[in-house]
């Protein structure tokens, strides 16, 4: 559930300017009209590079969200990977602090906000 929240987040984000942004970089994406139809259409792993792409993400950024759903994707899919509650919290945590950073790069200005 906490990567589902980082990736409805980051949805938003690009969908921030009605997509415009996302439309004249990726033109073949048009047909995602808003921020629900995007996440249900496009792998997580592609919305991470999509938000890189149109400046919503730093280099560091998009590296750190990598990190994370790959995390994601060992717990939630079979594997050895059994995290315990330390590490559940944990990861819950890093994704709050993330949400945390890349909510006030974007308000600073470092990215144009249309809310």
């Amino acid at each position: 559930m906490a990567w589902a929240a980082m990736a409805s987040f980051i949805s938003d984000l690009i969908f921030d300017d009605q997509g415009s942004r996302l439309y004249a970089t990726f033109p073949k994406w048009k047909q995602y009209k808003n921020a629900e139809q995007f996440h249900e259409n496009i792998s997580d792993y592609q919305m991470i590079e999509a938000a890189h792409k149109i400046d919503i993400l730093t280099r560091n950024q998009r590296k750190g969200l990598h990190g994370l759903l790959n995390g994601r994707n060992e717990s939630a899919h079979p594997s050895d990977h059994d995290p315990d509650a330390n590490e559940a919290l944990g990861y819950i945590s890093e994704i709050v602090q993330r949400i945390k950073r890349i909510d006030s790069r974007v308000s600073q200005g470092n990215y144009s906000r249309s809310r």
